[in-house]
């Protein structure tokens, strides 16, 4: 089974079996691997297993993921031995063992936009093509001081589904909408 070893500096202090699709990694007690330190964000950065490949993606994390030494801008492919440094931290993937058997072609459907939500009120997190697509999609276009990448590598390169659009428009009104929602909450407390 494929599996991530936690050190720091050369002490090994934590080693984890990849079980899932997705594999969280961060501050956050509850993803996959759990690293106690202010410099690593609440949700760093996942491991997305899809079609019997291993991709290292940066959650936009405020001091960034490394592959080898290099930033993770977009999907990376993990190979065995491969280096993932967060903060202080490295993080060796071994993906000699795979994925278990239960799990194999599993990741087909999650692993293209399916998304996991867990509070109305939390943190919503887009990538530079997500947001992309959005401000396409409304017609706007970004401010000019913010570049966003807008393809990747020729080996990377997929296609997105229409539903995937549809699906992060409907979240945007959802916000907005909570947003409104609480505001007149408050507006009401106060008249009172």
């Amino acid at each position: 089974m494929a599996e991530l070893i936690l050190k720091l500096k050369d002490r090994e202090i934590k080693r984890i079996n990849i079980s899932k699709v997705e594999t969280t990694l961060g501050r956050d007690p509850e993803c996959d691997l759990f690293i106690d330190n202010i410099g690593i964000s609440r949700e760093h950065c996942r491991i997305l297993y899809r079609g019997g490949r291993f991709f290292l993606r940066d959650n936009g994390s405020s001091n960034g993921t490394f592959l080898n030494n290099n930033r993770v801008t977009h999907e990376s492919e993990l190979h065995d031995q491969d280096e993932i440094q967060l903060g202080k931290y490295r993080v060796i993937f071994s993906g000699a063992g795979g994925m278990p058997e239960h799990l194999l072609g599993a990741g087909e459907e999650e692993g293209k936009g399916g998304k996991k939500v867990r509070s109305v009120f939390g943190t919503v997190q887009f990538s530079p093509d997500e947001i992309q697509n959005l401000l396409s999609a409304s017609g706007e276009s970004p401010a000019p001081s913010v570049q966003l990448p807008t393809s990747r590598p020729e080996e990377e390169e997929e296609e997105e589904p229409a539903s995937l659009n549809k699906q992060a428009q409907l979240n945007v009104i959802l916000g907005v909408l909570v947003a409104v929602l609480f505001l007149l909450l408050i507006v009401v407390l106060l008249a009172r």
